[in-house]
């Protein structure tokens, strides 16, 4: 059974202050990297970009938690006779059980995987299984947004600024 907050699912307003809370733990000790003068470069830059998005994130999830829950009773009162037109059956939250394990499950391959296989086919299987697990389009559709994402990330970090990646 769900929580239910006036303002929508209690869960998706915990998970946005939690990843908000870590937002701002990475921004305050991005805060706390030494500097290295003029050149503007410092080893909490990374971080603090990161804390931004994860904050504007979870800013995201929050409104958009509010929006759906008022769709929701917008809906509810325009239903007849206590039955409301929206199809509930299809409505499968992004917080449920399942697609939770699922992800975890996929982390969890994708960190044993890196170990035995190089990291473009490890990455490329995590982020097809990713998608699937979250019903993310049509197959093909994820296994062309996945190459293209390992594929651009080769060429920036393995090419372009030399990483050696796993």
């Amino acid at each position: 059974m769900r929580m239910r907050w006036p303002g929508g699912n209690a869960t998706d307003y915990v998970s946005a202050l939690v990843f908000a809370a870590v937002g701002v733990t990475l921004l305050i000790g991005a805060a706390r990297q030494p500097d290295f003068g003029v050149s503007n470069q410092s080893p909490g830059v990374f971080p603090a970009v990161v804390g931004a998005i994860t904050i504007l994130a979870s800013l995201s999830l929050a409104v958009e938690t509010a929006r759906r829950s008022a769709d929701r009773r917008r809906a509810d009162d325009k239903s007849v006779d206590g039955e409301s037109p929206v199809n509930r059956d299809t409505d499968v939250p992004a917080t449920s059980p399942g697609r939770f394990f699922g992800v975890v499950a996929a982390i969890l391959a994708y960190v044993l995987l890196l170990r035995r296989v190089h990291f473009a086919p490890a990455s490329f299987i995590f982020l097809v299984a990713l998608m699937v697990v979250l019903k993310s389009g049509s197959v093909l559709r994820i296994i062309v947004i996945s190459l293209c994402a390992v594929v651009a990330v080769q060429l920036v970090f393995g090419t372009a600024f030399r990483v050696v990646l796993p």
